[in-house]
């Protein structure tokens, strides 16, 4: 009786094992998109930042 209750338990363990790993990698899959996407946009952002920084020095040291 125990026996069989255990074996119910780990068969529905195995089952929600089974469509929890599709949700679990695809919400992983999903947080590294979204990481990636962040690092480009950061990138995008300072190298934005850095060649607005140096047109404005050249225009100070030019204007001199």
């Amino acid at each position: 009786m125990l026996r069989s209750g255990s074996g119910d338990k780990s068969v529905s363990d195995r089952i929600i094992g089974i469509i929890n790993f599709p949700l679990y990698s695809l919400f992983h899959v999903f947080n590294s998109f979204v990481l990636l996407t962040k690092i480009v946009i950061m990138h995008k952002i300072f190298i934005i930042i850095m060649t607005l920084n140096l047109i404005v020095n050249y225009q100070v040291i030019n204007h001199e």
